[in-house]
C-alpha cells in the first residue's frame, strides 16, 4: 500500500525505502527462511503465511530499511 522509492538487493535481502500515507503492510513472497526488517533500528519479524511474510508498520515511511530473510 506504499511506493518503492529506493532498492538496492543484497546477499540475504535488501536495502529498500517505501512511502505511502497510510500505515505501511508489506509483502514479500517466495520466501523460505524467517525474514526481519529493520525499520528505525528497530528490527522487525514478519508474520509467515506459507511462502510469504507480511510485515504491518505503524508508519506510512520506512526511512531507509533493510529487509534480511535467511
Amino acid at each position: 500500500n506504499g511506493s518503492l522509492v529506493s532498492y538496492k538487493p543484497t546477499e540475504h535481502g535488501a536495502q529498500l525505502r517505501v512511502k505511502g500515507h497510510v500505515p505501511l503492510s508489506i509483502t514479500i513472497g517466495g520466501v523460505l527462511g524467517r525474514c526481519t526488517m529493520t525499520v528505525a533500528k528497530r528490527a522487525i519479524v514478519g508474520a509467515r503465511h506459507g511462502s510469504t511474510v507480511v510485515f504491518d508498520l505503524d508508519g506510512s515511511d520506512t526511512g531507509d530499511a533493510t529487509l534480511e530473510c535467511r
